[in-house]
């Protein structure tokens, strides 16, 4: 059953540990995932093996500007988002987090039906 069909998610941390398993869970729901990490060559295969269903983007979920702009890449690429799983923030200020999300969730192409973080402290 895909439950996640034609939805959008970007998940940050996506190419290993608890994102890897987030955004394969996500892919195989049928949702359309914007793959954020800094790991380029994981990236790379993961976009080549879900092509169309899966782009990948070198970003640092662990600065703040970066998860901003793992979300607008989504939203733009994907024409739109609808859950984040921000899987590795080590180190960035959660609330000030929690408050760009609700910033870009005004705006026309993010509209967050669902979100959810997991948050790994180093």
């Amino acid at each position: 059953m895909q439950r996640l069909q034609k939805k959008v998610a970007v998940i940050t941390g996506a190419c290993s540990g608890i994102g890897l398993a987030t955004t394969e869970l996500f892919l195989s729901e049928g949702t359309n995932v914007a793959a954020a990490d800094v790991q380029d060559d994981v990236g790379e295969q993961l976009q080549q093996q879900y092509a169309g269903q899966l782009h990948f983007a070198h970003r640092d979920g662990t600065q703040l500007d970066e998860l901003r702009a793992a979300i607008c890449s989504a939203a733009e690429y994907f024409g739109g988002l609808d859950s984040c799983s921000a899987t590795q923030v080590a180190s960035a200020p959660w609330a000030a987090f929690r408050l760009s999300m609700r910033k870009l969730g005004t705006t026309p192409k993010t509209k967050f039906h669902d979100f959810f973080a997991l948050t790994e402290f180093s």
